[in-house]
């Protein structure tokens, strides 16, 4: 069962004063086939998603059996081998039918089995298939040390870890892509290549490994889905979804209207360091011809017509680029100097008196930008002018600045170098950050972050079985009157009684300065 869409006969249900509930659980094989089931009424029930950790989904039951035809007995401890499709019912009173909902795939761990045979009640706890990756059930690939080449698939690596090593057969792993500004149009850039060899010991898990990829770029994720699929994606930002539940429908379910800004966490600039680059080779000298760099490396053994793959270069121009810029070594072919998915640099990007590191890639040079991979973003209630601009590059010693301009911020910054709370990041997951274009994105992502992500609805509400997190609400305020878009990041239920996590709905990307 995929994903559910409500229906009337849903919210008819939802809206009941008198709920009946009950669970089917289906036990299945790492291939997903089914081979048992037992249903029951559930006396405890208790259900957690969170969309910002490994382990999206947990769930807790005690479950009264009353399905003769599967004898819960001391074998069903081969469950501990097998994964649990849980669904929760709840009965339609109009018809008696009950009407079930996925809650998602699971694996129990060692200790939270209980079966009594007096009373037929089941005792379960478990996590989702993270735990068969992530060490806690299984993860763990005797004798194998892992090595991802550079310039291999993404999506191939991806493919061969949750597969070969983790053994699971269900997965949707898109491709990397960026939105691009192109003039007053935007394009999406797509690329799947891993940037540099990554390798891994015999003591990482399979999803520390899908964590290292995942993290290569901001703003993905990855897990495993209701469905039991393997799921690596783009954050959801909801930007073009419609509410899965309107305000006049989510009404009659809340219980109260708690609101969390969580201050100290709060911060609207993002100073941001990544790996300081070790060239293979220098140059300084550098003549402009037309839109091409001619460098020279003097060196009787380098040959400009025969490059290396990989090699990196560091170079200082003589000029300014202008877009479409290329580069050539000892009169050898030119080929064009881009970004990640063979985004062409723009005017400006390179500059004379500093130091840039390119790689030769076949047929362009991959920019990494400045030796010292560094980048700020600034969330601001104005747009800067371009003399605030260059003035903020001396003041912040950084070419690499972007702002965030949201007027109704009420974290921005509303005068320049005035009411900034500063977030450094440097080190550990950071210094896997390889260039300039990779450290704007993740500083920018983390901004929003900083920002969007402090100020918190928490709606304890009746639960609504169907609803997941990263999806699109509506709700009026009972304190202001006032309707919002919000969307959910976090799930607990105890009982039938939830409470959402919830922030306000903004674009991810709004108005952006360089």
């Amino acid at each position: 069962m995929s994903m559910h869409f409500q229906t009337k006969r849903d919210l008819s249900i939802l809206h009941q004063h008198t709920k009946n509930m009950y669970v089917m659980a289906q036990i299945l094989n790492y291939d997903m086939q089914i081979v048992d089931s037992f249903q029951g009424s559930i006396t405890e029930y208790s259900y957690s998603e969170d969309c910002d950790s490994d382990t999206r989904r947990t769930i807790s039951l005690s479950v009264v059996i009353k399905d003769k035809t599967f004898d819960v007995d001391a074998n069903a401890k081969i469950w501990l081998d097998k994964l649990i499709r849980v669904y929760v019912g709840y009965e339609d009173m109009r018809t008696s039918e009950i009407v079930y909902y996925p809650k998602g795939v699971y694996t129990i761990c060692d200790n939270s089995f209980s079966w009594d045979s007096s009373t037929s009640s089941l005792q379960i706890s478990c996590v989702d298939q993270s735990a068969c990756c992530d060490g806690t059930r299984n993860g763990y690939v005797r004798g194998l040390t892992t090595k991802i080449e550079e310039g291999s698939s993404i999506r191939g690596a991806l493919i061969s870890l949750i597969t070969q090593e983790a053994g699971f057969k269900k997965y949707r792993i898109d491709t990397y892509h960026r939105s691009v500004p192109d003039g007053y149009e935007e394009t999406i850039a797509e690329f799947d290549e891993i940037p540099y060899d990554m390798e891994f010991d015999v003591n990482t898990s399979i999803w520390e490994k899908v964590v290292e990829i995942r993290d290569l770029y901001p703003g993905w994720e990855a897990f495993f889905d209701v469905d039991g699929t393997f799921v690596f994606q783009g954050i959801p930002t909801c930007e073009f979804d419609e509410p899965v539940i309107t305000a006049e429908q989510l009404a009659p379910l809340v219980q109260g209207e708690p609101c969390t800004i969580t201050f100290t966490e709060v911060a609207n600039v993002t100073d941001l360091y990544g790996q300081n680059i070790e060239p293979d080779r220098y140059s300084d000298k550098c003549t402009v011809s037309g839109d091409t760099y001619k460098m020279t490396i003097e060196d009787e053994n380098f040959d400009g017509n025969n490059l290396v793959l990989n090699t990196k270069f560091q170079v200082s121009v003589s000029a300014t680029s202008v877009k479409g810029q290329k580069m050539s070594f000892n009169n050898g072919p030119s080929y064009p100097i881009v970004y990640e998915g063979n985004i062409p640099i723009s005017a400006g990007d390179m500059r004379p008196e500093t130091q840039y590191i390119v790689k030769y890639k076949k047929g362009y040079f991959y920019f990494y930008g400045e030796c010292q991979v560094h980048a700020i973003c600034k969330e601001v209630a104005f747009t800067p002018t371009a003399e605030q601009i260059a003035e903020d590059k001396v003041y912040e010693s950084c070419n690499n600045i972007k702002y965030r301009v949201i007027p109704d911020s009420p974290f921005a910054i509303k005068e320049m170098w005035k009411d900034e709370i500063r977030r450094p990041l440097a080190g550990g997951e950071y210094e896997n950050i390889f260039s300039n274009d990779l450290a704007s994105q993740r500083a920018d992502y983390e901004t929003w972050k900083t920002t969007r992500l402090m100020s918190r609805l928490e709606l304890p509400i009746i639960e609504i079985p169907w609803l997941s997190t990263n999806q699109l609400i509506e709700y009026t305020s009972k304190r202001t009157g006032e309707t919002k878009k919000y969307i959910v990041k976090q799930i607990s239920t105890s009982n039938g009684l939830s409470t959402l996590s919830c922030i306000e709905f903004y674009p991810l990307y709004p108005f952006i300065v360089q």
